[in-house]
């Protein structure tokens, strides 16, 4: 893949954002990766919006420096990510981590980890891409879990086979995606998503999570497919 023609996609604010952190990353030893949303989005050629990246190690002090140079306000939280407010954009920026979930449903309880590891904690293979930070650019695409070959074939997949259980708010995301995009479920995670709603796995979560979830997929630019999926499901 043409990973200059990848960065090339982004606005130009943000190649000066990347450019700013990989620039203060470099110093400090700390390797860079944008990740999720944005790789997929820039794959597939869409408008991309949003950073999201993380950093192999070290957030805090990278956060730390952030704050000293440029004077940002940043808010972390306790699952070792951040958001960095710029002017007039927000990052989401995260230690690469390892998670496990105490109970369905319930937030999970996360530790420092590998590039590998963070990408199995993720919600669907379309999501688990990293693009390495260079200079002025992208260095590597890294795929651990056949992310790309999953975007070719249009297809949403879980890592998981108790993802659903895990985090039932992933079955919300996996119809706005499918839909979002023209995708179809793949036939396991189908199946698996309809053996969830069966067990009735939205008990286990709550009500203000379940309600953030819809209310992103209401934010859709085609509100109707989303809807009719959810409730043929």
């Amino acid at each position: 893949m043409n990973l200059e023609i990848f960065y090339n996609r982004l606005p130009e604010k943000l190649k000066h954002i990347l450019s700013q952190l990989f620039k203060l990353g470099k110093e400090m030893n700390i390797k860079l990766y944008l990740v999720g949303g944005p790789v997929r989005d820039l794959i597939l050629n869409r408008e991309v919006l949003d950073l999201d990246l993380v950093v192999n190690r070290d957030l805090e002090v990278l956060l730390e420096r952030l704050k000293e140079e440029f004077s940002f306000k940043i808010e972390p939280t306790r699952f070792l990510t951040a958001k960095v407010y710029f002017d007039d954009f927000i990052l989401d920026i995260a230690e690469t981590r390892k998670e496990y979930y105490p109970l369905p449903g319930a937030l999970p309880e996360v530790s420092p980890g590998t590039l590998k590891s963070d990408a199995y904690r993720r919600d669907f293979t379309i999501n688990a891409l990293y693009l390495e930070l260079t200079t002025n650019g992208f260095s590597k695409l890294i795929d651990y879990v056949g992310g790309v070959k999953d975007l070719q074939k249009k297809i949403i997949r879980v890592l998981k086979k108790n993802s659903f259980w895990e985090d039932p708010t992933r079955i919300i995301r996996a119809v706005r995606y499918e839909q979002r995009f023209g995708f179809k479920m793949e036939t396991e995670t189908l199946s698996l998503l309809k053996k969830a709603v069966k067990e009735n796995v939205f008990s286990t979560v709550t009500p203000q999570r379940l309600g953030a979830e819809f209310i992103r997929t209401l934010r859709e630019k085609n509100i109707f497919n989303p809807l009719r999926r959810l409730d043929e499901l």
